[in-house]
């Protein structure tokens, strides 16, 4: 192939613009294409040797740097379909490649394909037993699969090596609040909060758990917690109405739901709460109204129409 000039110019502005995205092996040919037609070509000569310094690889078996670093950007944009789709073959290529293992494992978590992020961050650890970040993903894609033994076993063993990972204590916590192990919640929400006082989820979540152990005070000044921390946070607001009726503050929970709607209007649960509330408060017409506007947007919903039922022949 003969290349002219221009062609020159051409191929080596092609062959910069691969290299930044990460295809070196493309960019290479690229640069020795023009080499074999010019071999004293200062450009391709130069960029040539520093694409090679930077991409080998800094072990036998790992991807080349640039190319993970561009993996990595790609992943942080969300292409994670794209991604998904070259991981059989990545992996088959990088066997040995933790950190490649771990990431192509943490794009099936994000595309909530279990199973798959389970074998290669299984593999990833099979590689390194004491790499954190891929027994932590290992643990998300064990929630993920509903097998919370085995998330539970992972979070611990990941704050048992980093007792100060707060994301840890709070996937754990989460753990085991689904468990139904409230007491061991309690605990590591408090640990996440030890180490993160502003986490709002955390105070919002060991509310739920308190709630849940029929501490009832304790979680409502949990969620109002939370709601310092954001006041635009709806789990919390939402949360806070049903502790109110647990204490039979009816008209505290009644402002509560209100809050909850003002920030998510179609919150069809809200509106089912809020209905109950106005009944027990006395309101029976609001109730009425607000469990009808619950059936006209879950026409289904048989909840709405026990509630609609109990309170026109109440």
């Amino acid at each position: 192939m003969f290349l002219m000039t221009q062609s020159v110019d051409k191929t080596l502005r092609d062959a910069a613009a691969l290299h930044k995205a990460g295809r070196i092996a493309e960019a290479v040919k690229l640069y020795q294409a023009v080499l074999t037609k010019f071999p004293k070509n200062p450009r391709a000569l130069k960029a040539l040797a520093q694409l090679k310094a930077v991409s080998a690889p800094a072990r036998p078996g790992q991807m080349p740097l640039t190319e993970f670093n561009a993996l990595k950007e790609r992943y942080q944009k969300g292409n994670f379909l794209d991604l998904a789709n070259q991981a059989q073959g990545l992996a088959n290529a990088f066997p040995k490649d933790k950190a490649l293992l771990n990431l192509l494992g943490s794009v099936f978590n994000q595309l909530n394909q279990a199973q798959a992020a389970i074998t290669l961050l299984s593999g990833a650890l099979s590689l390194d037993k004491f790499f954190i970040d891929a027994r932590f993903n290992l643990g998300i894609a064990h929630q993920k699969n509903q097998d919370l033994e085995n998330a539970i076993a992972c979070f611990q063993k990941v704050v048992e090596l980093a007792p100060n990972n707060s994301a840890a204590h709070f996937k754990l916590a989460n753990a085991f609040r689904a468990s139904f192990k409230f007491e061991k919640a309690i605990l590591h929400y408090k640990k996440t909060l030890a180490l993160e006082p502003n986490h709002a989820p955390a105070h919002c979540n060991l509310g739920l758990s308190l709630q849940a152990s029929g501490e009832i005070a304790q979680a409502i000044r949990q969620y109002q917690a939370a709601l310092e921390i954001d006041p635009k946070f709806v789990p919390a607001q939402g949360n806070l109405g049903t502790a109110m009726m647990a204490q039979g503050a009816f008209e505290s929970a009644i402002n509560a739901f209100l809050k909850t709607l003002k920030l998510q209007p179609g919150n069809y649960i809200t509106f089912l709460n809020l209905g109950r509330a106005c009944k027990e408060n006395g309101d029976f017409q609001a109730a009425f109204d607000t469990f009808s506007k619950v059936i006209s947007m879950q026409p289904e919903f048989s909840k709405a129409h026990n509630d609609l039922g109990l309170t026109f022949y109440g």
